[in-house]
């Protein structure tokens, strides 16, 4: 849903919520709110212990475990529905959670339309406080404090959630764990995990832990092993997240190298045996700005960085260069980010590299660079290097970039003003830049400043710089050139 559909669809519901209370005048809810009320569909909820619980089928439906089974809208008797693994006490505290959460959701709309609070209950992984009150509204912190006080209360609560399907439910009480776990010892940690998870290991604790970063894992010494095993499982299957699994970039290379016998993750020597024989082969960056410390962050073994594909690329900011050192077998690849304010080149290989849906602006010196012999070779596809203070693209000491796609564009470089500095440029008689049909240089390269938008430099050639047709291109990445 786009943001003018969304915002029409809250203010929809707002001026709803004002004419119902303008019905009703001061004193209350309208005549025909309340008889809204009294013509709602009911069902029935019984506990294994035989207690029933009349409820409203918007409440129920919060419990996706038996959505189909709610009564239809023209039923009219009461439904009862069995739970027969909710005791009594744990189904009373389920419902107190669910016609809350209901009676408030609208309230909580109209709230949010006028930018007052936050949603009900929306927590981001990892979490970013101890302090489970500072991430959801004030009667879920009260609730959820009062339960962790009653460990028994709190793991069949847990239990309940997650058989019942109630997400909102299961997703506070989980984070809950996790911000007491962060904010502990390591053993406190250790009593809290046995104590509080020690009947759920195998339905809830990884999803527990989803709440913390792999390196608060290790760095707890949690001796379950189970917890590794799983977070390690997850990232070889679906990436490495940044900050979910680890909150830097750097951190997330290392452990992407940790087989190389370098980096910070060889220090987990306990853990060896969940990192034996797994490769993790891709990076997910998540929202937000990324930054890189020192020149660049220096990549020295064949990986994917790619932008999260839920989030669009100009909310995917890394700041600060990459750098793909000399001699990686295979290939390093960037996507569906964008990559801006290097303090030399944005994106550098001596080794060779692929670039998909990239954005490189306002680097220091280049914007994409590629230098060696033996092969190194950078093709980027729908990339836009933009107000750099060198070339925009450089192809240097035999190496040679490809530039694919309609979207590829290369513009208002040079900002230093350096006369041999240009949007598209090679150096020495045996780089190229090769752009593959129907792109030609003058499409591609723009309003770029210094000696202008192409250019050859020790005893390179302007003809470098040339078209070719991807067949081509095709055959030349077959021959692996």
């Amino acid at each position: 849903m786009d943001f003018k559909n969304k915002y029409l669809k809250y203010k929809k519901k707002y001026i709803s919520l004002k004419n119902q209370q303008k019905s009703g005048g001061a004193g209350g809810e309208s005549k025909e709110s309340k008889s809204e009320k009294e013509d709602e569909l009911k069902v029935t909820l019984v506990s294994n212990e035989g207690a029933k619980y009349v409820v409203s089928t918007k409440v129920a439906s919060m419990i996706n475990l038996i959505k189909t089974m709610l009564p239809v809208e023209n039923a009219r008797d009461q439904e009862e529905i069995p739970l027969p693994l909710v005791d009594t006490d744990t189904l009373s505290k389920v419902i107190e959670f669910c016609e809350y959460y209901v009676d408030n959701q609208e309230e909580m709309i109209q709230k949010q339309f006028q930018r007052k609070i936050k949603d009900q209950i929306k927590i981001k992984k990892p979490l970013q406080s101890t302090d489970i009150s500072e991430v959801v509204h004030t009667w879920y912190n009260d609730f959820v404090i009062a339960l962790y006080a009653d460990t028994d209360m709190f793991v069949k609560l847990i239990n309940a959630a997650h058989y019942l399907d109630i997400y909102q439910l299961e997703d506070l009480l989980l984070a809950k764990v996790a911000s007491m776990i962060k904010g502990s010892d390591n053993d406190e940690k250790e009593e809290l995990v046995s104590q509080r998870l020690e009947r759920m290991i195998e339905l809830q604790e990884s999803m527990t832990f989803n709440y913390l970063t792999f390196d608060e894992l290790l760095s707890f010494g949690l001796h379950s092993p189970n917890i590794i095993d799983i977070r390690v499982e997850k990232m070889v299957r679906s990436g490495i997240r940044v900050p979910q699994d680890c909150e830097t970039l750097k951190d997330a290379v290392e452990l992407v190298q940790w087989h190389m016998d370098q980096g910070k993750y060889n220090n987990y020597s306990l853990y060896i045996e969940s990192f034996t024989g797994k490769r993790f082969s891709t990076i997910v960056v998540g929202k937000g700005e990324h930054q890189i410390d020192g020149k660049y962050l220096e990549i020295a073994s064949a990986m994917n960085i790619v932008g999260d594909p839920r989030v669009p690329k100009s909310e995917i900011v890394i700041v600060g260069g990459i750098k793909f050192k000399k001699g990686i077998p295979g290939n390093c690849h960037l996507q569906h980010l964008a990559l801006r304010q290097a303090k030399r080149t944005g994106v550098v290989g001596y080794s060779s590299f692929t670039m998909e849906d990239v954005l490189v602006e306002q680097c220091g010196g280049l914007g994409v660079g590629a230098s060696g012999t033996g092969g190194v070779v950078g093709r980027c596809t729908n990339v836009e290097v933009r107000q750099c203070g060198w070339s925009g693209v450089l192809a240097n000491n035999g190496a040679s970039i490809t530039l694919i796609g309609a979207k590829t564009t290369v513009h208002h470089n040079c900002t230093k003003g350096d006369s041999d500095d240009y949007g598209l440029q090679v150096w020495g008689s045996t780089s190229t830049i090769q752009l593959v049909s129907p792109l030609t240089k003058e499409q591609v390269s723009f309003d770029n400043g210094g000696g202008g938008n192409w250019g050859a430099e020790y005893d390179g050639d302007i003809n470098q710089i040339k078209t070719i047709s991807q067949a081509d291109m095709e055959a030349a990445v077959v021959a692996g050139r």
